[in-house]
């Protein structure tokens, strides 16, 4: 059973009490979010999330007891893998159909591109090291913050470079969403709404900020951008298992191994996340059940990124150095003009 270790080894009611830390974390972040004020400025509750996190991981972790600790590691792994397996409710593989081959293809070479350009431009030119351009890429690459999430079990990354990762696609993924409605608007060019859509759903980052640009644009453009987003969304699969395979074989053992818990190179829960797609797919789940799904995996994934937070501190932030975000700004150049030239 998951966490059956960890309530032995520690008691229940610290690691409960460390968990429910991270569960107020998230409400505080979510509730912070819909401050007027905090919308306008396009911050959402997973940035305040990861920013609380650095807070109290920077000032307050050393005060409190071991075991809330646990409690934090817990939401680190678990709650992040069922936020992600949760994710699986928000679209189904009847809707990627009806984009049809086009939405497709359009997603594999951005997928494709960023992953190969981020590596190579993180390793060659930055001198990063494999596991943080690796980090860097597949957030642009996938579905964001999830995408760098899920990527950390199989990479066995610290929680620092995960921390720096997901600040940067946040970071570049909130420009995108103002950007893309003022290239429509003010920029020209002879796109159909169905094209823009695809634009948007294969180059955004998250998809909470390509359900925005779409539908800051039309109903029409955000349609078809959120399915192309999806379609992205479902690639994680393939390329967790892809990345896992060759990783294991390439990658050089470091003292970390020995601290961390063994991951497999088969992310289990990844297949649970197909089947949810599947299992929305076969069955007429009602519209109030779905988003009383979309609204927990939200609150789920923002505790993960709040834990993460709690787990990284401004040291180890500042070992990571400029590179991701140069990186990551180098990603978003070619995301905008790749998906441009590749919808044209």
């Amino acid at each position: 059973m998951i966490g059956v270790k960890v309530f032995t080894d520690n008691g229940p009611i610290q690691v409960l009490s460390g968990i429910w830390l991270v569960a107020l974390t998230a409400m505080a972040a979510i509730y912070a979010a819909n401050i007027p004020l905090v919308k306008a400025l396009g911050l959402s509750s997973l940035l305040l999330a990861i920013l609380i996190g650095l807070f109290y991981g920077n000032t307050l972790s050393s005060q409190l007891p071991i075991g809330w600790a646990q409690g934090v590691r817990y939401c680190t792994k678990y709650i992040l893998r069922l936020a992600i397996i949760l994710l699986g409710f928000s679209f189904t593989f009847q809707e990627i159909a009806e984009q049809g081959m086009l939405g497709f293809i359009a997603d594999s070479i951005m997928v494709t591109g960023t992953l190969i350009i981020g590596y190579f431009i993180g390793t060659r030119l930055l001198k990063m090291d494999p596991e943080m351009s690796l980090m860097c890429s597949i957030g642009p690459a996938i579905c964001g913050a999830s995408a760098v999430l899920a990527a950390e079990s199989v990479l066995r990354t610290s929680h620092a470079k995960t921390a720096v990762a997901v600040s940067t696609v946040v970071l570049f993924g909130t420009i995108s969403m103002f950007l893309y409605p003022f290239i429509y608007a003010y920029l020209p060019h002879n796109l159909s709404d169905a094209s823009f859509g695809r634009y948007i759903g294969s180059s955004v980052h998250e998809v909470p900020q390509v359900v925005a640009a779409g539908n800051v644009i039309n109903a029409a453009v955000a349609q078809t951008a959120t399915i192309v987003k999806m379609t992205r969304v479902l690639m994680l699969v393939p390329v967790l298992l892809i990345i896992g395979f060759i990783w294991e074989k390439i990658r050089t053992p470091s003292a970390d191994d020995d601290r961390r818990e063994h991951s497999s190179i088969i992310p289990w829960w990844a297949f649970i996340f197909v089947g949810a797609v599947t299992l929305n797919s076969v069955i007429s789940i009602p519209s109030v059940i779905i988003s009383s799904i979309h609204a927990l995996d939200i609150f789920l994934l923002t505790m993960a990124l709040g834990a993460i937070g709690m787990e990284t501190t401004i040291a180890k932030f500042e070992e990571v150095g400029r590179k991701p975000f140069i990186l990551t700004f180098i990603l978003f150049i070619w995301l905008v003009l790749g998906g441009w030239t590749i919808s044209h």
